[in-house]
């Protein structure tokens, strides 16, 4: 029995001094990284950097945290921001911020509430910190701004993971419901009220294909470029029009997409009717925009969608047989 004892005593103070050492590693380096954001271009400011949570957790937070760009334009206030951690699995992170926020631009502060505000990181054991996987949520967010604009979101869910079949490869799946644009966008986009003021949903599932790993090195050197992306399925519902799509593109090494994604939109016609609101499509030739894109949807069966495919190739971009122009090129550092 004293023998039993001796070797709980013994694990307990080597647990008790992993934690001490674990605790101290994770409020240095949080510490040091905040100063190493000076030297790049972000001041961090914080009251005070306590962790806790023993013996199973480290638990960290910064209490009245500020960041700000070199000129000040930009600043982020937070009353606090946690970071949390089991003791016996350190590389899966989880970050959660206050239920009220600032963030205050050049002309205009904007107050940012939610009910949840979430993400969880976890990390490949090892020294290089390669991500695996990843999961934001938030509920029920609103912006509101000094110039009087306010936009909200009913609920987002945004989450990555490493592709099995696929080296430097990573799923991406994003969900949002109830998004409400600021009602001067709308008067802008839609001055006739077309659509309403809401989109239901957004939804995306995606593989994106990196020339090499997301980790530690990443952010401190050249980081990984895209070379491909398979969109899996896109929808959007917005006041009876439903689109959805799917298809791939290859990133050349200028920057150039090349592929094809193929489009469904039911109700399209309404689209057509914003285009012209909006000053996007000009109305003399809305007709004949509309006529081709009747004769377009013709070809599928239903007359109330429109399935074409969006192209890519040789730096434009066309949908079905009619011309769009330049294709947007991706910036690559």
């Amino acid at each position: 029995m004293r023998k039993l004892l001796i070797i709980i005593l013994g694990l307990s103070a080597l647990w008790s001094g992993y934690w001490y050492v674990g605790s101290s590693a994770v409020e240095g380096g949080i510490t040091t990284w905040l100063s190493q954001q000076r030297g790049g271009g972000l001041n961090a400011q914080y009251s005070t950097l306590k962790t806790r949570g023993f013996p199973n957790r480290f638990d960290t937070t910064i209490k009245d945290v500020t960041l700000s760009s070199p000129r000040g334009d930009i600043i982020w206030s937070l009353p606090f921001f946690q970071i949390f951690a089991l003791s016996y699995q350190p590389n899966h992170i989880i970050a959660a911020l206050p239920k009220e926020q600032t963030l205050r631009l050049a002309s205009e502060s904007i107050s940012i509430t939610s009910e949840q505000m979430k993400a969880s990181v976890v990390f490949e054991a090892g020294t290089s910190l390669a991500l695996d996987r990843t999961s934001v949520v938030i509920d029920d967010i609103k912006l509101n701004s000094t110039r009087g604009w306010a936009t909200s979101i009913q609920s987002a869910n945004f989450a990555t993971r490493q592709t099995d079949i696929r080296e430097n490869a990573h799923d991406v799946a994003m969900t949002v419901t109830d998004y409400r644009p600021p009602k001067g966008f709308m008067a802008q986009f839609d001055p006739n009220a077309t659509l309403p003021g809401f989109i239901e949903t957004v939804s995306l599932m995606v593989t994106l294909g990196f020339d090499g790993k997301w980790d530690r090195f990443a952010l401190e050197g050249p980081q990984p470029q895209l070379m491909d992306l398979q969109l899996d399925d896109l929808q959007l519902s917005w006041g009876g029009i439903d689109l959805s799509a799917k298809g791939s593109l290859l990133v050349d090494l200028n920057g150039h997409l090349n592929g094809q994604i193929d489009i469904d939109a039911k109700g399209w016609r309404r689209l057509v009717q914003v285009a012209v609101d909006a000053g996007l499509l000009r109305p003399n030739i809305s007709g004949t925009i509309e006529n081709l894109l009747q004769q377009m949807a013709e070809i599928s069966g239903d007359s109330d969608t429109l399935s074409a495919p969006l192209k890519f190739e040789n730096s434009s971009m066309s949908f079905g047989p009619i011309p769009l122009g330049p294709a947007p090129r991706l910036i690559r550092r």
